[in-house]
């Protein structure tokens, strides 16, 4: 069952495509999250009030919470992009035998 909706994803290109998609929306929300907490900050820091130069007022806080949260969905959606990657395009090798009992070892010639 697996193998036939594997060769139908990758003969009609829906696989290929719904990893690109994937691959682009992981990047883009790596992006975002750094683009719009850095927004976010600069915008609080212009509208925050200005002390004097004796008493200078305190940077806003970095939001940290937005650039984590993006990174997260970001890595989630990338983990699934490189998985569906591996399950339809990365095939096993055939010469690593799954089991280190069947390893055979050369004879020595004498």
């Amino acid at each position: 069952m697996l193998e036939r909706i594997k060769k139908a994803l990758v003969r009609s290109f829906v696989g290929p495509i719904a990893i690109g998609w994937l691959f682009a929306d992981g990047i883009l929300r790596f992006v975002s999250g750094v683009t719009s907490s850095l927004m976010e900050w600069l915008a609080e820091w212009i509208q925050q009030p200005k002390g004097s130069v004796l008493f200078p007022s305190p940077r806003p806080p970095f939001p940290s919470p937005i650039l984590i949260r993006e990174w997260f969905a970001a890595a989630l959606i990338l983990l699934a992009a490189f998985l569906l990657l591996r399950w339809l395009y990365i095939e096993p090798s055939a010469a690593e035998p799954s089991d280190p009992s069947q390893v055979e070892e050369p004879e020595e010639s004498a």
